[in-house]
Order: C-alpha cells, then structure tokens, then sequence
C-alpha cells in the first residue's frame, strides 16, 4: 500500500511531466513552412491542428481553427523572434480573426514569453493574394 507522502510524490511528479509536455507543445507541433520572405521570415501552419468547428449559431462545422507560427530574422519591438497564434476562418463568408497569439524571445516558439495575448479579434475579410489568402486556401480545403 502506498502511504500519503508517496501517493503526493507520484501525483506531483506526473503532473510536473504533463506540464513539460504541454508546454514543450511547439516542438511537437507538425510545423509545415508556407513561405519565407525575402528578408529571412517564414510563416508556418501546423495542419495538424486543424480543428472543424459551427460558426456562430450555424450548424454547419465551416469554421476552421488551427495553429500558425511565424519566425523573424530579426527581433521585433519587445525583442520576440517568433509568435505562435490561434487562427479562426470561417470558410464558407471567407472572413478570419485571431484567437491568442504569444511571442517569444527565441525562434520556433521557443524561448521566454514575451507577450501574451489571448484576445478574440473582430473577423477581418481576407485580401486577395495575401499570406492570409494562401493559408485560407490550404486551410479550407483540408477534409
């Protein structure tokens, strides 16, 4: 039988390891690169994180949600490297919002946080040959 100061350990120690696993979630994403800017810069989806979703009261699943990433080749204004967001599209009005973003000191969503915004954004309608539009295509017509 385990006594009570065991039993504390074990839940501790487990709960000390689901959290690493959780927190390490972006070197275990499957980050495929959409494009890389002339400067260096490389935007990534991780497809799959893909999630189909009701927009709205509708019952149809014609929201998508899913992970993105882009990688700088030089630090920003609060000196981040990379930010990791949480995207919505809703495929069927062709319209997308950010969910929560978080920008870190070093690239691939590594590194301290250096900001941390977990805010849903209005929907915004997707410019025609833009970044948005390409991830938008990719994104939609995943089955």
């Amino acid at each position: 039988m385990i006594d009570a100061n065991s039993y504390i350990r074990v839940l501790t120690l487990s709960f000390a390891i689901l959290t690493g696993v959780f927190w390490s979630y972006s070197s275990l994403a499957n980050w495929n690169i959409i494009t890389e800017s002339s400067h260096g810069s490389k935007s990534f989806v991780d497809f799959d994180s893909i999630v189909l979703k009701r927009c709205g009261f509708s019952l149809q699943f014609g929201c998508r949600r899913f992970s993105e990433l882009i990688d700088y080749d030089k630090p920003g204004f609060s000196g981040e490297l990379s930010t990791r967001s949480l995207v919505e599209y809703d495929c069927k009005r062709k319209v997308w919002r950010l969910i929560s973003s978080k920008s870190f000191s070093q690239n691939m969503a590594r590194g301290q946080v250096v900001s941390n915004n977990s805010v849903k954004s209005v929907w915004k309608n997707i410019p025609m040959q833009s970044l948005e539009s390409l991830k938008f295509s990719l994104v939609c017509n995943q089955n």
